[in-house]
């Protein structure tokens, strides 16, 4: 329980991991979840 709430390091790693896949707008592997999380959707 002493992890901070505000932290972004989940955010900074789906970022580096889009711009490995090269996860453009129009083919999205990794989808944000409002409220949830992320998924990965496979076309």
């Amino acid at each position: 329980m002493a992890s901070d709430p505000f932290s972004n390091t989940i955010e900074c790693h789906v970022l580096s991991l889009r711009k490995k896949i090269g996860d453009t707008s129009k083919k999205c592997f990794i989808q944000t979840v409002p409220g949830r999380g992320y998924k990965i959707d496979t076309p």
